[in-house]
């Protein structure tokens, strides 16, 4: 009997050992990455985007070079990280996009590949880029107003 208590105990010891220790590993850069992030939507206000959508951004990113938190901007201001948002114009998804893309790492791919074509068109003006992805005229006070508005958005986060 005593044997048996022994080795419970031991078993024991051995799990939070084992528990505590995969708990010190250090997170990967994405993951760390995915924390922030998070953290800097938290605390402007946008809430949390969720998982999947924080690894589509993660990924657009590192595929496109835009910044992760231009990227989180544009797409809160677009559909505030509704998944099934469609406009009155029939955009649809997280980047507004005229596909019927709803997959979240998709959508945000082809979003932001569609904002760096206005980025070429604007010869890599950000501001006129965001007004022209909004479907803006270049001189549309509206439209600088949301671009405004998403540009200080991606520099409060980028402050977090």
């Amino acid at each position: 009997m005593k044997q048996m208590i022994n080795v419970f105990l031991i078993g024991v010891i051995l799990f939070q050992v084992i528990s505590l220790s995969s708990l010190a590993q250090p997170l990967s850069l994405e993951d760390s990455q995915k924390s922030q992030l998070k953290i800097a939507a938290i605390k402007n206000g946008l809430g949390d985007p969720g998982e999947k959508i924080l690894n589509a951004i993660v990924m657009t990113s590192k595929q496109t070079g835009l910044s992760q938190s231009f990227i989180i901007s544009l797409m809160h201001s677009e559909s505030s990280f509704n998944v099934k948002a469609i406009s009155r114009k029939g955009y649809k998804g997280l980047m507004q996009i005229p596909q019927n893309v709803f997959y979240e790492d998709a959508n945000t791919l082809i979003g932001a590949n569609i904002f760096k074509e206005k980025l070429k068109i604007t010869n890599g003006d950000y501001k006129k880029a965001v007004i022209l992805y909004k479907g803006w005229e270049l001189s549309h006070p509206e439209g600088r107003r949301q671009a405004d508005k998403v540009i200080k958005l991606t520099m409060k986060m980028k402050e977090e």
